[in-house]
């Protein structure tokens, strides 16, 4: 018989308790259900306590750590297996490993070319920079030029203004 499990507002299982399905159980079947529910089997003892006891039936195996020898014989298997799959491949054509060789030295002349650029790019901005530090930003005026250059703006500054 499948049972149908509801919430109580107690927050007990409306299946399992002194009053399942709105009925009252003896204490007796009371503890048959709940020892049912949790998958147990319930064995009455002479006291008025009750005992459980697990249903007999198939039960999972617990692991089992592996032994020493057990895990340094998975490593030599693995690496037997290793070797043989290594061993199984096709061998290289020399060719092939002439040209993939032509083609690295090929790259590395590349990137040593583009290195020695970009140094050279370094350098040359090194020495502009030096180079305009070294020339005078502005050549100095003399003191009639600055007021000449003042009275100039003053002017400007009168004419926009009206």
């Amino acid at each position: 018989m499948k049972r149908r499990w509801r919430w109580c507002g107690t927050g007990v299982k409306a299946g399992i308790g002194p009053r399942a399905g709105g009925k009252a159980l003896a204490p007796e079947k009371w503890r048959e259900a709940v020892a049912e529910s949790a998958g147990l089997a319930y064995r009455a003892a002479e006291t008025p306590s009750f005992q459980l006891q697990k249903k007999p039936g198939p039960t999972m195996a617990s692991y089992k750590e592996p032994s020493l020898q057990e895990r340094a014989a998975l490593a030599r298997e693995a690496r037997d297996k290793a070797l043989k799959a290594l061993a199984a491949r096709a061998p290289v054509d020399p060719a092939v490993v002439a040209q993939r060789q032509a083609a690295a030295a090929a790259r590395e002349a590349a990137a040593a070319e583009k290195s020695a650029a970009r140094k050279a790019a370094i350098a040359q901005a090194k020495a502009d920079k030096k180079a305009a530090a070294s020339v005078p930003a502005k050549p100095s005026l003399s003191e009639a030029e600055l007021k000449a250059a003042r009275d100039e703006r003053y002017a400007a500054r009168k004419k926009r203004k009206g």
